[in-house]
């Protein structure tokens, strides 16, 4: 949401390079949007992230 702090545990830069979005861990693309969490990890999405076997996340239609 507008006006928010940006959470501390959300990666804004990547070592050794500027600041950038972070990478999902399973299709490797940096995610522009809203990505997903699980237990410390970053995906773009749940289907990417039911893909690395994590479980319990749902995709927002």
């Amino acid at each position: 949401m507008i006006g928010e702090p940006w959470p501390p545990e959300r990666p804004r830069v990547a070592p050794g390079r500027a600041r950038m979005a972070p990478i999902c861990e399973h299709c490797r693309v940096q995610i522009i949007d809203q990505g997903v969490e699980v237990e410390g990890h970053w995906y773009c999405g749940a289907h990417c992230a039911r893909a690395d076997g994590r479980t319990g996340i749902g995709d927002r239609v």
